[in-house]
């Protein structure tokens, strides 16, 4: 409603001028909705202190983002052939809790980027190497989303199984760049698995 005063008083005072005006600022509002705020975080930790979502966003975040790698990411019956196409894989298992059928071998997940625009705010896995056969779907970080299909599980499985269909440019997986912080990481912060020297910088949140 402030909003709307502030617009009609604009247009009686200013008129013309002032209907340019508003029209920048609602183009303006539109822009912001749609592109918004992009982050980046390696870890749960350092979403936490990263000042900008609360703790319980950090942990839904990483929860939903999770969730959505495991729904999407290629499975292997082997290490072996995991590490084949990734640079380093981790072990899942079959069922959950107690229940744990059988072993698969996954790309490790690197971390997740965070989207904020006024109408949401998103989270997406950020797997070690990005391949054209693998895509993610966003999750909101307003409530707990860590629902799983196993239709598009194996919607995801075929798509991987098919892609040396692809042309051969786009067979290779290429390693995500996870954008930098101009802040120096805070003393004695670690990382949740071994990664080259060269990569650490980038894997703090992004301006």
């Amino acid at each position: 409603m402030a909003a709307l005063a502030r617009l009609s008083f604009s247009l009686l005072r200013h008129g013309a001028s002032g209907v340019a005006a508003a029209g920048i600022l609602l183009a303006n509002g539109a822009a912001m909705a749609q592109s918004g705020r992009v982050l980046t975080y390696a870890t749960q930790h350092t979403c936490s202190v990263g000042g900008v979502l609360s703790l319980e966003e950090c942990q839904r975040a990483f929860r939903n983002a999770t969730a959505e790698f495991d729904e999407k990411a290629p499975r292997f019956a082997k290490r072996a052939e995991c590490e084949a196409h990734f640079q380093r894989c981790m072990v899942g298992y079959s069922g959950s809790g107690l229940d744990r059928r059988g072993v698969y071998f996954l790309p490790q997940m690197r971390g997740v980027r965070v989207v904020i625009n006024l109408r949401d705010r998103t989270v997406v896995p950020l797997p070690q190497v990005e391949h054209p056969a693998i895509a993610f779907a966003a999750r909101t970080l307003l409530r707990a989303d860590e629902g799983q299909s196993s239709q598009r599980r194996t919607e995801a499985q075929a798509r991987w199984d098919r892609r040396d269909e692809a042309p051969a440019d786009d067979a290779a997986g290429v390693p995500v760049d996870v954008e930098a912080d101009p802040a120096p990481a805070k003393p004695g912060e670690i990382t949740s698995w071994p990664i080259p020297a060269h990569r650490r910088p980038k894997l703090i949140e992004s301006p």
